[in-house]
């Protein structure tokens, strides 16, 4: 895009040069007691200065506007990411724990413990595997989060 500006600035400033030099050729006898050279040159001078000034000028409002851009899709993309590692981690949060419970469920079932005092025992291991599996799984959502939060 700069490219193509520039390109026009030139094509622009070549078309004033050839205009200037045919119009001062003609106008000789007007500008004889000058120094036509001392004039083109400043006049050069002056317009390269203003160039590059607009091409600076340019040059930064558009780096502004991209570094602008880059970020907020950069961080539309954060968000997106977070809310998807959120959602995956809930689900397997239930799953995991809809499987303990089964689990669970399933060793209750197949025993026959005539004593109370056995089935808590048993039922007290079954809730410790069952805690013990959340915790984990909160863990590593924990992980996931600080991981989030680092790429911010």
């Amino acid at each position: 895009m700069w490219r193509q500006k520039l390109k026009k600035q030139i094509r622009l400033f070549l078309i004033t040069v050839f205009m200037l030099v045919l119009i001062g050729s003609s106008m000789h006898v007007v500008f004889a007691d000058e120094n036509i050279r001392s004039l083109l040159f400043d006049w050069f001078e002056r317009k390269e200065i203003e160039s590059v000034e607009a091409l600076e000028i340019t040059i930064t409002s558009e780096r502004e506007k991209q570094i602008n851009r880059l970020k907020d899709e950069l961080q539309k993309t954060i968000t997106e990411a977070e809310e998807r590692i959120n959602s995956f981690t809930e689900n397997e949060k239930q799953i995991r724990i809809s499987e303990l419970e089964q689990h669970a469920n399933d060793i209750l079932e197949t025993f026959t413990i005539d004593e109370t005092a056995k089935e808590e025992e048993v039922k007290g291991q079954l809730m410790e595997i069952v805690n013990q599996a959340i915790s984990e799984m909160d863990a590593i959502k924990i992980d996931l989060n600080q991981l989030i939060q680092i790429e911010d």
